[in-house]
Parts: C-alpha cells; structure tokens; sequence
C-alpha cells in the first residue's frame, strides 16, 4: 500500500460504472493515453484472475465534491480487488489532499 503517496487523476474516472458520477469515463491522460489499466493477459497472483480490459477504477472517499473532469491530487488509502464475471476489477481507494478530513485517512 503507498499511503503517503500521491497520485493526480481527473475527477471523471471513479469507480462506478452503472451510472454514478463520470460513469464508463476513462482518464486518458497527455496526448490521449490511457495511464492505467488492467491487463486480460497478466494472471494476477492473489486473485487467479486476469484484468478486465479497462482502466482502474478509482473510488473518491472523501467528502469534497468535485467538479467533471477536473483533475485533482488525492492520497491512495488502499486498493480493492474485485472479481467480476472471471477477470480481477481493482479499485484504488483514495482521498482528495484538499478533502477537510484528508489529514485523518492514511490508509483503510
């Protein structure tokens, strides 16, 4: 877990894709990249499952709402993993540094 770490990400890209905010939006990044995603081919270890072909998903924890598609800088509290039809889902659960309750999360 890298819960000192840093990360900067759109606000478009969280975790649900049934239709929650951003919903099915992928952060592409500079120069319309994806910078994340999840490899069907590679066999993940703890899981036995491969990736599901998206880009991870990222779950907003905090309480400071943001605006579509702004970026923001968030600390990574943790990560997920989810098995959905037979491919591993994961999710990184982070915080917005600007989030007034920030300083009280270091990981989950």
């Amino acid at each position: 877990m890298m819960a000192t770490s840093s990360l900067v990400i759109a606000a478009m890209h969280y975790c649900d894709r049934s239709g929650a905010r951003g919903a099915g939006k992928a952060w592409t990044g500079s120069r319309g990249r994806r910078r994340t995603w999840e490899n069907p081919s590679h066999i993940d270890v703890n899981t036995g499952f491969g990736g599901d072909n998206d880009p991870i998903d990222v779950c907003d924890i905090g309480t400071k709402v943001c605006e579509r598609g702004e970026v923001i800088k968030v600390k990574i509290l943790g990560t997920l993993a989810l098995i959905d039809e037979g491919e591993t889902d994961w999710k990184l659960i982070v915080i917005n540094v600007e989030d007034p309750e920030a300083a009280l999360y270091n990981g989950v």
